[in-house]
């Protein structure tokens, strides 16, 4: 039964507003509102989600909006309907038709040295 669950995962849900830090080894799931700061292994912005604070994560999938800063050290998905308004550091993204980033997009080099651009 505790083998199917995971570890350090946060869900914060529609109607929901959090001001602090949240910090987890985990996923989190953003469907309500959340100012402030956000860690974790793998982020998720629902489509109700909205996140104003900086924002670390390995992997992001983002479907509602985001203000200020995001740092996603693997990959980064921006639905169609993600908004992000900021400053936005990346290693990988991908970006639906209608997804939108308004601010400064930065690559960062892969940890692995295997980037095919020489310079910035």
């Amino acid at each position: 039964m505790a083998e199917n669950q995971q570890k350090g995962a946060v869900i914060i849900g529609e109607g929901v507003v959090i001001k602090g830090v949240i910090s987890t080894v985990g996923d989190a799931v953003i469907l309500g509102e959340v100012e402030g700061e956000v860690n974790a292994r793998e982020i998720t912005v629902g489509e109700t989600g909205r996140l104003k604070g900086r924002v670390v994560a390995e992997i992001a999938n983002v479907h509602g909006v985001i203000h200020e800063n995001l740092k996603v050290n693997a990959s980064l998905l921006l639905g169609k309907s993600g908004r992000i308004f900021g400053t936005v550091e990346y290693a990988e993204i991908e970006i639906e038709r209608g997804g939108e980033i308004v601010g400064t997009l930065i690559q960062a080099t892969p940890q692995n040295g295997s980037g095919n651009h020489g310079s910035s």
